[in-house]
Formats: C-alpha cells, sequence, structure tokens
C-alpha cells in the first residue's frame, strides 16, 4: 500500500520520483498487488500515467487544503518525524 505522498502537485517529476521509486522498491520485494489512494487530482493522474487503475471503494482518508498554513509549515527542514507506525492503511482490508 503506498500511503503517503508529500509533494506539491504542480510539482510532477517529484511525485513521479517518489511513486517510480516507491514502485520499484516494491517488485524488488515481489509484492504482488499494489495499492494507492489520493484526493489530490495532480497524484490521481500520475497514478493512472503509471497504470495503476481506479477503482470505486470507500477509503478513509482525510485532506486538507494544501493551501493552509499548516501545510507550509510542513514544508519546513526537521519539521517532519515519520516512523513505520505513522499510518495503519494495512489494517483497513482486515476490517471489510
Amino acid at each position: 500500500m503506498i500511503a503517503d505522498i508529500l509533494a506539491l502537485p504542480e510539482d510532477v517529476s517529484t511525485i513521479r520520483a517518489m511513486l517510480s521509486f516507491a514502485v520499484l522498491q516494491l517488485i524488488q520485494q515481489r509484492v504482488k498487488d499494489i495499492h494507492a489512494a489520493s484526493t489530490v487530482p495532480a497524484y490521481q493522474e500520475q497514478l493512472l500515467k503509471m497504470g495503476f487503475k481506479e477503482t470505486k471503494g470507500a477509503y478513509p482518508m482525510f485532506h486538507y487544503r494544501i493551501d493552509s498554513p499548516v501545510f507550509k509549515a510542513a514544508e519546513e527542514p526537521g519539521s517532519w518525524f515519520l516512523g513505520k507506525g505513522d499510518h495503519d492503511w494495512d489494517q483497513y482490508p482486515l476490517a471489510r
């Protein structure tokens, strides 16, 4: 599951690089299925261009305006600390 992408929507090259890296890593690990979801149209467009297929489903997501002050603060160097426990997308298939 590709759970997070953090790139400016107009930065297509970074979006593509991040997605390509993730897909390559998963393929090298012999993952059989890769799922991704996003409410950001620019991310959706790149996923489709990379061969992902759109499906209908309810994904529990929250998305706020990218031009908000919170997002601006997230761009500051050193403002992020992410660990392996920062998402729980892997739990949703078990709940269905």
